[in-house]
Formats: structure tokens, C-alpha cells, sequence
């Protein structure tokens, strides 16, 4: 750890190797081969891609950092080929992080990868110093180196013209190298070159891809330091801020919901009082035409029996010579009874017409009534169900956001416990070099 005013550096360095497609931490082991973590599990997180088991050594001096480099580079494969007497047989990634904290302001980290590209392999021209057909995994090296040779050149070709898709997972090297070529990374590429004629193509396919390397467009921007305590802060408060805002729309919803049932609810009563006045306006010309009946029946009874008796008092008087006229006069009764039966049928049709019209509009509005009623219990169902929905919905999103913020604090207080436990370690070995030095 490096020491500043105001702010303190911890410097930290990884050391891999991308052979046959599989990823080497060539700082593990010890110094044994046997012991090295091999096949190590690359996987996407929040901060990136990132290996899993991944040994990462704190240096404090450059010296610490070569030695570091010196002891990982003793752990690469390499083999005799008949153009390098000591040829990688793989790619190698050497990572320096650098990490300036700032106390309770946060942290900047900076990032620097070197890569060392193993060359393309040609079974004629670099093959193994006994012969390729006799070394089968020279063979099987050389195809991994090609495979992601050209992986790595498809996405540079891929960068360079904006293409929508970029295949960094068809190889290990590639997906290692996705945030320098595509991420918030300054990048710069050195080919090495054969001047033989017999090497003009391998030369002319490397410019290429420097060309085309040097035509991909990044945008770097500069880490400034922020409170990580300060960015879960804010999220809280955006969390806050949208559950108030979801509580008002409630409140809203139900002030709506409440005016359209005030609303529903005149309309109906309106609907009541229309029905109820029709009632009574069919009610009172039935009512009035039956006392008019009664008055003409009560009127015409007395007369009936008044020229009954009449004509029973003057029966006996008829003289015999006038029975024809009798007879006569007995078939216009009939005629005119007749009529009257008619006519009283008629009348009686239409008293029951009104009645029938009466039932029939009260029916209708009746049924207008439930229709109406039945639509306003659907609306309100339905808008209930959303609602009561939708505050499961926010409620669980507020839970299961407060605790991942929740979470989030712990894994971020328990990782300031980490590096304060750490910079402590590195101050004590600092003191304990500081005093060896001063000793004579």
C-alpha cells in the first residue's frame, strides 16, 4: 500500500494464461506445476467478467510487482518450435489493479491488462523441433492458439464496423479481453514483425489486424471517486420517492373510483324517480275513466228499470193488430244490445291496453336498472382486483429492493472491513520492512 496526502493506494496484480481454452492462475501453486489452479470458471458479475478463484497478490514496490511477473512467467507452457526455441503455447493476460481510496468519499480504481498474443501456428513452417506429426499436443495447442486468434480478430473486425453483435464468448481470450476492447478502456496494440520473404503473408495478416485494432472507437472516461454508502443512499431515497408516488395513484384511484359510484348511484336514483312519475301519470286517466263508468252505469240502471216497468205496464194494453210492429221492435233491441256488447267489449280491451303498456315500461326500466347496476359491480371489481394487484406488486418490489439495498450495505461494509483489515496487514509489514532497513 502506498501512502498519499488525503488518500491511500493499494496496488494488487493477477497472472493468467489462456492454453487450449482453458484459463491457468500461473501465481498459484507455489512454484509447483502440479499444484496450479487450472480450468478456472469465467463468469459475468456486476462489475464485469470475472474468474472465479482467481489469485490476486498486493505488491507495494515495482520490485515486488517483477517478482511476481518473473515467478508467473516460470509457470507458462512453452516448447522448442523450429521458428522460437521458446514459443508460448498460449496467451497470457497480466492484470494490475490500483485502487486510491478516499476514506468515507469512496474509491477510484484504475485497471492496466498487458497481453502477450501467442503467434499464429503453421504446421509447415513452426512445428515442433521433432516433427508435428510426432507431438500430438503441439498439434492441439496450435489449433487453440489459431481458434482464438481469429476469434479475437472477428470481434476486432466486429468493433471496427459497429456491428450490432459482437462474439466475445466464442473464446476464452476474447471474454477476457471484453472490457478492454468494448469497456471503459483506453487500448493499444504492438505486432511484431518478420522481414523474410518466406513470411510476407504472416506479415501482411498481422498490419492488417493492427489496422483494423487502430479503428475501433472507444470512449474512456475518467473514475472519479463516489461514496458507495452515498449511491445506496440515493437509491433508498429513489425507492422512497416512487413508493410515495404509487401511494398517491392509489389515492387517486380510489377518489376516482368513489366519484363514478356517486355518479352510478344518481343516475339510478334519477332512473327511480322517471319510473315512479310515469307510474303515476298512467295511474290517474285509468283511475278517472273508471269512475266516469261507474257514474254512466250508475245513471243508466234506474232508466233500464223505469222503461221496464214501463213496458211491463203497457204490455197488456198492445192491441192484437200490432204484433208485427212488436216484432219489429223486439229485433232493434236485439241490434242495439248487440252493439252495446260490442261496444263495451271495446272499451274494456282498451281499459286493459293501458295497464299492459304500464307493465311493460316498468319492466324495461327495471332491467335498464340491473344492467346498469351489473356494469357498475363489474367496473368496481375489476378495479378493485387491479388495485389490490397492484400493491402486492409494490409492496413485494419494495421489499425485495430494500433488501438487496439492505444486502448490498452489508456486502459493501463488510468489504470496507476487508480492506481496513488489509491496508492494516500491509502498514504492519511496511513497519516491520521500515524497521529492518534502519537496522544496522
Amino acid at each position: 500500500a502506498l501512502s498519499l496526502t488525503g488518500s491511500q493506494f493499494v496496488v494488487q496484480i493477477s497472472y493468467v494464461e489462456v492454453y487450449n481454452e482453458r484459463i491457468h492462475d500461473l501465481l498459484s501453486g507455489g512454484g509447483d506445476s502440479a499444484n496450479m489452479n487450472t480450468n478456472l470458471r469465467v463468469r459475468e458479475a456486476r462489475d464485469g467478467v470475472v474468474v472465479d478463484a482467481l489469485t490476486h497478490q498486493s505488491v507495494s514496490t515495482a520490485e515486488e510487482l517483477l517478482d511476481f511477473v518473473s515467478f508467473g512467467s516460470t509457470q507458462r507452457v512453452v516448447a522448442a518450435m523450429k521458428m522460437n526455441a521458446r514459443s508460448s503455447r498460449g496467451h497470457a493476460i497480466l492484470s494490475i489493479l490500483v485502487r486510491e481510496l478516499h476514506g468515507d468519499a469512496g474509491e477510484r480504481v484504475g485497471k492496466l491488462s498487458l497481453v502477450d498474443l501467442a503467434g499464429t501456428e503453421s504446421s509447415e513452417k513452426s512445428h515442433a523441433m521433432d516433427g508435428a506429426s510426432n507431438v500430438p499436443l503441439r498439434r492441439e495447442e496450435a489449433k487453440h492458439i489459431n481458434k482464438s486468434l481469429w476469434a479475437l480478430g472477428t470481434v476486432i473486425e466486429k468493433l471496427s464496423t459497429g456491428s450490432a453483435h459482437v462474439p466475445f464468448r466464442d473464446s476464452k481470450l476474447t471474454r477476457l479481453l471484453q472490457e478492454t476492447l468494448n469497456g471503459n478502456s483506453l487500448s493499444a496494440i504492438v505486432v511484431t514483425l518478420r522481414t523474410e520473404q518466406e513470411n510476407v503473408d504472416e506479415t501482411i495478416g498481422t498490419l492488417r489486424l493492427a489496422q483494423r485494432a487502430k479503428t475501433v472507437r472507444v470512449v474512456a472516461h475518467r473514475n472519479t471517486p463516489a461514496s458507495e454508502v452515498g449511491r445506496l443512499k440515493l437509491s433508498i431515497a429513489e425507492m422512497q420517492r416512487q413508493l410515495q408516488a404509487a401511494n398517491q395513484n392509489i389515492v387517486e384511484l380510489q377518489t376516482a373510483l368513489a366519484a363514478t359510484e356517486a355518479r352510478e348511484n344518481a343516475q339510478l336514483q334519477e332512473m327511480h324517480e322517471q319510473a315512479r312519475i310515469c307510474h303515476e301519470q298512467e295511474d290517474a286517466p285509468l283511475a278517472g275513466s273508471n269512475n266516469a263508468k261507474g257514474r254512466v252505469a250508475d245513471a243508466a240502471s234506474p232508466q233500464s228499470s223505469s222503461s221496464s216497468s214501463m213496458q211491463t205496464q203497457e204490455l197488456p194494453q198492445t192491441p192484437p193488430e200490432s204484433a208485427v210492429g212488436g216484432a219489429e221492435a223486439a229485433a232493434a233491441a236485439a241490434a242495439a244490445a248487440e252493439a252495446a256488447a260490442a261496444t263495451s267489449a271495446n272499451a274494456h280491451k282498451q281499459s286493459q291496453d293501458p295497464f299492459a303498456e304500464r307493465e311493460r315500461r316498468s319492466l324495461e326500466l327495471e332491467i335498464a336498472y340491473l344492467k346498469g347496476k351489473n356494469r357498475q359491480l363489474r367496473a368496481l371489481s375489476v378495479l378493485n382486483a387491479a388495485t389490490k394487484r397492484w400493491r402486492e406488486e409494490m409492496a413485494e418490489a419494495a421489499q425485495q429492493t430494500q433488501s438487496e439495498l439492505l444486502s448490498q450495505i452489508d456486502d459493501h461494509e463488510a468489504g470496507i472491513r476487508d480492506r481496513d483489515a488489509e491496508i492494516a496487514h500491509l502498514r504492519a509489514l511496511l513497519n516491520e520492512l521500515s524497521s529492518q532497513q534502519q537496522q544496522p
